[in-house]
């Protein structure tokens, strides 16, 4: 399968925009396992009156 240097250039922007996505997705996994968020209830309950 040969590629041009467009579709080269599309498929590299994708896959550094996963690399993107895993790292974020694994600092926020951290982030749940040290207990570092606010359950969206507690949230939920300071904005309310906004909502």
């Amino acid at each position: 399968m040969c590629l041009s240097e467009s579709q080269l250039d599309k498929v590299e922007s994708i896959l550094e925009d996963e690399v993107e996505l895993d790292e974020a997705l694994n600092r926020a996994l951290l982030q749940v396992r040290d207990g570092k968020v606010i359950p969206h209830n507690e949230v939920r309950k300071k904005y309310e009156k906004w909502l």
